[in-house]
Parts: C-alpha cells; sequence; structure tokens
C-alpha cells in the first residue's frame, strides 16, 4: 500500500509543473515516438483515437502516456508494439494488437524491461503472442486490463500476464483468455494476484515456479487446461479462489507440487475432473 501511495504522489507532483503533447492522426504530431522523443520526464502524451503502425515504439523516461477513444497499437505480427524501459511510467486507454514472435526474444503487446513504479492499466489487448509482459521488475502495477488471444496449443502461444524475476508486484482486475497460461510467475517474489477473471486458457488458468511469499485470492478459474499450477514454492496463500470446469484426462482444479509453508483455505471447487492435486506438499 505504500508503495501504491508513493506513486500515485509522484505522479500528482510531477503533473504540476508538467506538459501535455497530444498526438492524433493528420496533425502535425502524428507519431507517438515523436512525441515521447520530445517530452521531457513526467510529461503526459496524449494519444487521440486512431490507428498507429509505428514498429516498435519504446517509452525511455518517465511519462504518463495514456490514450484517448481506445487508440490502437498495431504491432502487425511483427513487431512488439510497446516497450516500456525507465522508472515512473504510467500506461493506460490503448488497444494493443497483433505482437510478433521471434525465437531470440519474448515479444510482448507491453513489455517492461528493468523498471520500477509502472502503472500498466484499463488496457485491451488482443492477438498478441505474450500481453503484459513484466521482465526484472519491481512495484508494478498491472490492472483493470482484458487479455485475449486464440491460442490452440502450448508451443505456439505465450503466456496473458507473465512476470519474470520480479518483486513487489500486483495483478489484480484482468480478466485473461485464450493464451498459454492466463498469469505466469517465475521468480516473482512478494507479489499480489488478486480479483483476476481467467478462464479458456491452453494450459493453466495461473502457473507459479520457484515464486515465494505471494498471495492469489479471490481470483476466478473457468474452463482452462487446468486450474492452478504451484510448483517449487514456498510461502505461498491462496484463499478466496473459485476453480470451475477444469475439465480433461490431466486437469485439476488445483495442482500443488514440492510447496512449503503455504495456506490454502476458503477456495471453491466445481465440476473439476480432480479438485485438488498434491505432491511433495509440506508444512502447509
Amino acid at each position: 500500500m505504500k508503495h501504491s501511495i508513493t506513486i500515485l504522489l509522484l505522479f500528482a507532483t510531477a503533473a504540476l509543473y508538467a506538459r501535455t503533447w497530444v498526438v492524433a492522426p493528420g496533425t502535425a504530431l502524428a507519431n507517438i515516438q515523436a512525441a515521447v522523443h520530445q517530452a521531457r520526464p513526467y510529461d503526459t502524451v496524449l494519444v487521440r483515437a486512431g490507428e498507429y503502425r509505428e514498429g516498435s515504439i519504446t517509452i525511455d523516461k518517465p511519462l504518463t502516456l495514456r490514450g484517448e477513444g481506445w487508440p490502437l497499437l498495431d504491432g502487425e505480427h511483427l513487431h512488439q508494439p510497446l516497450g516500456i524501459r525507465s522508472h515512473y511510467v504510467s500506461v493506460s486507454g490503448f488497444r494493443v494488437v497483433r505482437c510478433g514472435s521471434g525465437s531470440l526474444e519474448d515479444m510482448a503487446g507491453i513489455k517492461v524491461y528493468n523498471a520500477r513504479y509502472v502503472y500498466v492499466f484499463n488496457n485491451i489487448l488482443d492477438d498478441n503472442y505474450f500481453g503484459i509482459y513484466l521482465s526484472n521488475s519491481k512495484y508494478c502495477w498491472v490492472t483493470g486490463n482484458r487479455l485475449t488471444a486464440h491460442g490452440e496449443i502450448e508451443q505456439t502461444s505465450g503466456n496473458g500476464i507473465h512476470a519474470w524475476k520480479c518483486d513487489s508486484v500486483t495483478i489484480a482486475h484482468n480478466r485473461v483468455q485464450g493464451h498459454r497460461d492466463g498469469i505466469y510467475f517465475e521468480f516473482v517474489t512478494n507479489s499480489r494476484i488478486n480479483h483476476n477473471y481467467s478462464t479458456g486458457n491452453v494450459r493453466y488458468g495461473l502457473h507459479f515456479m520457484f515464486s515465494h511469499n505471494d498471495s492469489y485470492e479471490h481470483n476466478t478459474f473457468v474452463r482452462n487446461g487446468a486450474g492452478v499450477a504451484v510448483m517449487y514454492t514456498r510461502n505461498v496463500t491462496m484463499r478466496h479462489n473459485t476453480f470451475a470446469d477444469n475439465i480433461g484426462g490431466a486437469a485439476y482444479g488445483m495442482l500443488l507440487k514440492d510447496i512449503q509453508g503455504s495456506r490454502i483455505s476458503d477456495n471453491v471447487f466445481v465440476r473439476n475432473t480432480a479438485a485438488i492435486f498434491m505432491e511433495g506438499c509440506t508444512r502447509s
């Protein structure tokens, strides 16, 4: 909570001195990347409705990037629409579609690199390989986004919300559908996953690997390949979640493998092939 207050106060204080740059098709400033280059730290780049095919847009300074009328960032299945490489960035109000995919880098609709205090909220993402990707980042919020993909097999689809080597992130009030895993944590600590709806994903609605001192609460996992897998992890709180209609030969509502010191309570399981499967679950 204290970190949420910190970032809100920082943006509010910076706004007193910041300039707003307006990007709109057919105007003198019709390019988002050009506006980012011109902006000073803590300015706002306001993007009007329209379609923007600019390759890979990079945010490399503290900025508020805000869409008005759901402007479209289109990766054309070739590029990563938006990359964030700075602390103190806020992104909201965009439709982000058709990011590319590659063997050398995990490309995403919105990807955050080595950053602190990044807030990605109220965006619509469709047909991206990875949806929102946090890499080696801390104190980030991913909230109120809608992510849809059309994955059919694991090998050709990425995860909806993916966090790797992160700390103190919050994933809340998102709707994720049609990815490999709806939400994926690997080497993520002290983080929270709350009030998300994850459905129709190829493998898991939520997948934990080597991620300690986290919690997921008040989420719904429906009609995924399997509901949730928590593996090689300790000190995870799993409460007030709903696991429903995860049906198949290898489908579970909740799969727990080699976890320690965790709390699992007050969850609801409905029409799963197996509600809970535990292997090597100790001191929980």
